[in-house]
């Protein structure tokens, strides 16, 4: 009786593509899954994060940790108001920032992703034109 070998591609299965962050997209992050899309909820259920902006940086040699974290922090801070409905330093909220690393630099990435967020508890629903 003749045997087959098993196909190569077929016997050890592709990981994951990584998740990226998109607009509209809510997290239970107290959840504290290393894998973020283990934490998507809908928003309509209590979650604690919520994306309302990704833009792109720019440049070719990567300028640091910091360098990178405040400029992904001030992208998200300039693109609050449009999505809360007040300014920043006025509200309540916080952002978060999901930017690039040195090796996904490296890779091509210059992708940020803002997430707000209310430090004093989850919240349901959209935080859209809340104007806190």
């Amino acid at each position: 009786m003749p045997t087959t070998e098993p196909d190569p591609a077929s016997a050890i299965p592709a990981p994951p593509a990584a998740y990226a962050p998109q607009v509209g997209d809510c997290f239970d992050v107290t959840k504290a899954q290393t894998d973020l899309r283990k934490s998507l909820v809908p928003c309509e259920q209590l979650h604690d994060d919520e994306v309302y902006a990704e833009f792109a940086l720019s440049g070719e040699a990567y300028a640091g940790d910091d360098a990178v974290f405040d400029a992904a922090r001030a992208g998200c801070i300039d693109r609050f108001a449009a999505f809360v409905g007040i300014p920043f330093a006025q509200s309540r909220l916080d952002v978060t920032t999901y930017h690039p690393s040195e090796q996904s630099w490296a890779e091509g990435d210059r992708r940020v992703v803002c997430a707000v967020w209310d430090p004093s508890t989850a919240v349901e629903g959209t935080l859209a034109g809340s104007g806190l």
